[in-house]
């Protein structure tokens, strides 16, 4: 279910509020009086919060936090999310309001997490490496992948899920074995660039 432009509004809004008013003034958000309706369900969300580095020019993750089965609706979640992370990049980073311009978020929404079926060496042909993130679960093992956090671009759908295994501690080939339970999960990705923020 693809997010319409009024909830990616409420939603890009709402973070750079909470984040700007964390690090410019040290005080929170509390939840808005006034939500769209459809932004009360509970839905899967990682928010990442990114520096741009000035001598290669590419974006260095500060932090990226997130829930992949939400107990709360998507508003809540995101409301601690970026209340975590704004104080995670200003104890650990030494990040301030002075360097937001250097600061941009990246807000994922996540589909359910569908488990994939069939033949193994099939699964990477089911993938979208644009758009898809990766549930591996072995066990009580689980590990989570999405679009925006691969290391490398140009990785293929067949790494994508060697990626994941990896953060589980599994050799990059071991979901072939068809022991390994895989998902895949639509990702509706937002950027937001802190500096919009009017006080």
């Amino acid at each position: 279910m693809a997010l319409s432009k009024e909830e990616e509004l409420f939603l890009s809004d709402l973070s750079k509020n909470v984040i700007n008013r964390y690090l410019r003034e040290g005080s929170f958000v509390e939840t808005p009086a006034q939500v769209p309706s459809s932004l009360l369900q509970k839905r899967g969300i990682f928010l990442s919060i990114k520096k741009s580095e000035a001598v290669s020019g590419k974006a260095k993750t500060l932090c990226c936090l997130g829930y992949l089965f939400p107990k709360r609706n998507l508003v809540e979640s995101l409301l601690t999310l970026a209340t975590n992370g704004a104080i995670r990049i200003r104890s650990l980073e030494k990040v301030c309001a002075e360097n937001l311009n250097d600061l941009h978020l990246e807000i994922n929404i996540l589909e359910q997490p569908e488990r994939l079926e069939g033949k193994p060496l099939e699964y990477s042909k089911k993938i979208d490496i644009k758009r898809d993130g990766i549930m591996i679960k072995d066990g009580p093992k689980v590990g989570v992948i999405i679009p925006s956090e691969m290391g490398d671009p140009q990785l293929t759908s067949v790494e994508y899920i060697g990626e994941c295994c990896a953060k589980v501690g599994l050799t990059a080939d071991a979901w072939i074995t068809g022991k390994i339970e895989v998902y895949r999960f639509r990702v509706h990705n937002l950027k937001v660039v802190l500096t919009d923020f009017i006080p």
